[in-house]
């Protein structure tokens, strides 16, 4: 980050002397020693309290955790948790995410957020802030498009090369153009202790959704937790629901891409913070959950409980409740209202994408009633060595079975429809003990029951016919495999007239007819329950 006038102001006379070949002049001298004094006796910013998980910068460049109390000399970040340092009369606090370096022995706000209480001066953006006895908040969310600074008590003043800006309580700054402008504050973040890192976590999805951590890209899975600096990002028709702690959720329509900043448990609720990179989210947060706020390139929102909606593109509806833009200082969106980007507030419009997203908030209201389809006759499913079992349940859903401890993901072949993948290795006869389990937006839906699978024809042995006066004798054995040891098989007898039904079990049988009036051929078939067949003709 370039400093231009801290530099010019500090640096230039003790660098320039130092470079020199012959002495100082007494004049220059005594301003280079001066100005020394100044930087020597100012203190330095050490760490007054820490929580969470925050970082500094040691002499080689890596970073390392932070001790207990330390004196921070270089550069300092925060992940899921808060620092407050010391510096002279004055504590700064860090939220999550955020980052400062010490320039001159002063804070040098970079990105994140920050409360400043007391007096003193900082750093933000190329300005220079001092305050007295004051409260100051600064909002530097990574791609918000008007980074500000809030007066929340006292007064302040802000340089930054020849322009100065005194700013009293109630009035905010934005440090990239703007004059002053009213401020009243929504969401104090800073007020609640934090008590440890929240969740995000994806509770549904549907279609092509990428899971970015670091350098590493991954296909979404339902049940992914998204820690600080994740993206997620969804492919054309495909949608992500992302549900956090203490409830609410953010649903990613297509083509969006979103990015997580920050996800604190505090004692009033939790504190989200997130960034809309491309495309539209919808979200839905309850009152009394605690803070929400989405940056996009164009505009940032903060809110409290509502359902709206915004597009990377500025373009905000609400659908419930209200919504502050402190992008746009004095701007807030009522029930019912929309505002375009660099337009005015106008009555909402619902278009497709609403719709879409308000029929999705039904069904995950509803609650999880999946259908289920066991197995039927096995005439083409066996074939293919995997059982016929169908799942209808809402789009989105995860949906397993858990068959004798192997956990088998179904995949979606339709609208809602879901079946046991073909590239299942088979899976050998027998008696399974089925688990079905149905996960989507935090509810589950489970159900147990027992399956069956045999593929294998019963076989009919050493079977013989004997004619006894007007009676005919039909005996020998039928066998069938484990799957269907225990179970009934039918026989079908044809050739001595009408055709006869007989139930066996498997073993020795005896079965008397009437005998046919005419000789011939008969044919007998078996049959088990899964609709498995063999014949066997008696001449």
């Amino acid at each position: 980050m370039s400093q231009r006038s801290p530099s010019l102001r500090v640096l230039a006379g003790p660098l320039l002397l130092v470079g020199l070949a012959f002495p100082a002049l007494p004049l220059e001298a005594a301003q280079a020693q001066a100005v020394q004094v100044q930087a020597q006796a100012r203190p330095a910013v050490t760490v007054a309290a820490a929580s969470g998980r925050a970082e500094v910068q040691d002499a080689a460049g890596r970073w390392v955790p932070l001790g207990q109390t330390r004196v921070v000399g270089t550069t300092l970040r925060t992940g899921a948790g808060r620092v407050t340092l010391q510096n002279g009369a004055g504590q700064i606090t860090l939220g999550s995410a955020s980052r400062l370096r010490v320039y001159d022995q002063e804070p040098d706000l970079q990105e994140g957020q920050f409360f400043f209480a007391g007096s003193g001066s900082f750093y933000a953006l190329g300005w220079h802030l001092n305050v007295q006895g004051g409260q100051v908040r600064a909002d530097l969310l990574p791609g918000s498009p008007r980074p500000r600074v809030a007066v929340i008590a006292g007064r302040v003043r802000l340089s930054s090369g020849s322009r100065t800006v005194q700013l009293g309580a109630g009035e905010q700054l934005s440090l990239r153009s703007g004059p002053p402008a009213a401020f009243t504050e929504t969401d104090p973040w800073y007020r609640a202790q934090f008590v440890g890192p929240g969740a995000a976590t994806i509770e549904a999805l549907r279609g092509a959704v990428e899971y970015r951590s670091g350098e590493k890209v991954r296909g979404a899975t339902m049940g992914q937790v998204l820690g600080t600096g994740d993206r997620v990002s969804t492919g054309s028709g495909a949608w992500a629901e992302i549900g956090f702690s203490g409830g609410g959720y953010l649903r990613l329509t297509e083509q969006s891409e979103l990015g997580v900043l920050a996800v604190d448990k505090t004692a009033r609720g939790r504190e989200v913070t997130l960034r809309l990179l491309r495309g539209s989210a919808w979200s839905v947060v309850q009152k009394g959950q605690g803070g929400y706020r989405i940056t996009t390139p164009v505009v940032s929102t903060a809110v409290r409980g509502t359902t709206f909606r915004v597009d990377a593109a500025g373009l905000v509806k609400v659908f419930e409740g209200q919504v502050e833009l402190p992008s746009e200082p004095g701007v807030r969106l009522e029930q019912g209202q929309e505002k375009p980007a660099g337009g005015v507030v106008r009555p909402l419009i619902p278009d497709a994408l609403d719709e879409f997203n308000l029929a999705l908030d039904r069904e995950r209201a509803a609650p999880l009633a999946p259908q289920l389809t066991l197995p039927g006759a096995p005439a083409r499913p066996w074939a293919q060595q995997t059982p016929d079992l169908r799942v209808t349940a809402p789009q989105g859903s995860e949906v397993e079975a858990r068959l004798n401890g192997q956990t088998v993901r179904l995949g979606e072949i339709g609208a809602g429809v879901f079946t046991l993948p073909v590239s299942l290795p088979a899976l050998p006869d027998g008696r399974y003990d089925v688990t079905l389990s149905v996960r989507r937006s935090g509810q589950l839906w489970q159900r147990r029951f027992p399956l069956v699978l045999d593929r294998a024809a019963p076989v009919l042995d050493g079977v013989q016919r004997r004619t006894l006066g007007r009676l005919l004798l039909l005996s020998g054995e039928v066998r069938d495999g484990p799957a269907s040891a225990d179970s009934r098989l039918q026989l079908r007898i044809e050739g001595a007239g009408t055709p006869q039904m007989r139930t066996l079990r498997p073993g020795p049988f005896r079965v008397l007819l009437p005998a046919p009036t005419v000789p011939g051929e008969l044919r007998l078939s078996v049959r088990d329950a899964a609709g498995n067949e063999s014949h066997v003709a008696l001449p």
